[in-house]
């Protein structure tokens, strides 16, 4: 019997295509149960998880074992999109500031502007369009749904706001 819930386990807790295929989002319901999943109020403070482990090293006739530990740290969807964001809100401050000139050999030299940041995309964008179905505008997330709005999502006050599309 227990060889029997092992394998139901098992397979319950396995990878389903289900699980990987993006987030669609069809209506302002969508948009609200997916901002519920990042509400600061319920996002639970993330913790360290220790893994343990044993290593054998060949190292003669026996051979030697070690107990390998390491922490890591487990985070929730809000906090992988807010440490991605900030990267994009870095960068955007970066590519604002006046680029300061330097003289190189006698020759006043401008270093290169970064990219422009509605072209620019980032890492934390493949994120939002796989886990919230939305897209990336400077530091909002949008939604462009077909009642002909724009839900604008600003994740560090967790607000939803409304635009006319035009």
């Amino acid at each position: 019997m227990d060889e029997i819930e092992q394998l139901k386990s098992r397979e319950d807790n396995r990878l389903s295509p289900e699980v990987l295929r993006p987030t669609v989002v069809r209506t302002v319901d969508d948009i609200k149960i997916i901002l519920s999943d990042l509400d600061p109020a319920r996002s639970v403070a993330s913790k360290d998880i220790d893994i343990v482990t044993l290593m054998d090293v060949p190292n003669g006739n026996p051979n030697q074992r070690y107990q390998v530990t390491a922490k890591t740290r487990s985070k929730t969807r809000r906090e992988y999109l807010i440490e991605g964001m900030e990267i994009v809100k870095k960068t955007i401050e970066i590519s604002e500031e006046e680029p300061i000139v330097t003289m190189v050999n006698g020759i006043e030299v401008k270093p290169a502007r970064m990219l422009d940041r509605t072209t620019m995309r980032a890492w934390v964008d493949n994120l939002i369009s796989h886990w919230l179905g939305a897209a990336r505008e400077g530091l909002l997330i949008t939604w462009k749904l077909e009642d002909g709005y724009q839900y604008n999502y600003e994740i560090y006050g967790h607000k939803l706001t409304r635009t006319k599309i035009a």
